[in-house]
């Protein structure tokens, strides 16, 4: 796997494309400062090569269940965790 960073605005914005054998996968990760301190968006885009072109509906509801269960925990972690109160991007 190759991971390329196709566009970085430090603090709000990373993108990258990622090349496997057999898919690529484009990504944006963004930072919003919101009252209760930052949000975290993340997107991607699943493009299939090859035979795997056929299972691309399932693929993306595959990968779209294990982020929501990845980003879910980093979350519950993050907030269970003792400390200071989170800071906003423009602190």
């Amino acid at each position: 796997m190759t991971i390329g960073f196709t566009d970085y605005q430090r603090p709000r914005r990373l993108e990258s494309l990622t090349h496997l054998p057999t898919m690529e996968i484009q990504g944006d990760l963004s930072f919003e400062s919101v009252p209760e301190g930052t949000r975290m968006r993340w997107s991607w885009e699943l493009q299939p090569g090859g035979i795997l072109r056929l299972l691309t509906p399932l693929i993306n509801r595959i990968g779209e269940r294990q982020e929501q269960a990845i980003w879910a925990g980093l979350k519950e972690y993050l907030e269970a965790r003792e400390g200071p109160a989170p800071r906003r991007l423009d602190e």
